[in-house]
């Protein structure tokens, strides 16, 4: 039995990147059209840019606390 030279594995390669490449395509394309018909109404820009800065600025308050809280714990237990 033959061994399969480097270009049918280079062949082989290009071939299953395509079929995933194509699997990809098909996959965005239904995500996009699922969104274009969702009858939900659309949310400003805006919007969903100050409901995100309220998140991250909360996890942040929050990281920050729980360091702080961890800090003095930790003084506590050294004394």
């Amino acid at each position: 039995m033959q061994k399969p030279d480097d270009s049918s594995c280079s062949r082989a390669v290009a071939m299953s990147e395509a079929h995933q490449a194509a699997a990809y395509n098909q996959w965005l394309a239904s995500e996009i059209q699922a969104s274009i018909d969702d009858p939900r109404p659309n949310i400003p820009h805006e919007e969903v840019m100050a409901e995100l800065d309220a998140s991250i600025t909360a996890m942040a308050a929050n990281a920050a606390l729980a360091a702080l809280t961890k800090k003095k714990l930790a003084k506590t237990q050294r004394a």
